[in-house]
């Protein structure tokens, strides 16, 4: 494999900022693989095998995928999420905010 420097290269990588890795089973919510301690995600009281219905007003059963989410889990504003958990519904506001060391 050969990297070629574009326009791109010198573009800041976007990562995580709320502390959660999903993935979905089916169209009806996104599945939490792992949340990270003391990450926004985890101080809302999200968990693993929780299932996120809804994320900034957008219900995931209306066609919205992983993708979808991303923009605001590495944005800097905060936004709602509907997660169920234990057959209870919620819907907290999560910050997101840096979860990595600055760069050396």
């Amino acid at each position: 494999m050969t990297f070629i420097p574009n326009e791109n290269a010198r573009m800041r990588f976007r990562s995580d900022r709320v502390g959660l890795s999903i993935g979905q089973n089916d169209n009806s919510a996104f599945v939490v693989g792992q949340v990270i301690p003391r990450s926004p995600a985890a101080d809302a009281g999200i968990a693993t095998g929780d299932r996120i219905t809804a994320f900034a007003a957008h219900a995931v059963a209306s066609g919205y995928g992983p993708g979808d989410l991303y923009p605001y889990s590495t944005g800097t504003r905060p936004f709602t999420l509907t997660f169920v958990a234990t057959g209870i519904s919620k819907t907290v506001t999560l910050t997101p905010r840096r979860l990595l060391p600055p760069p050396q």
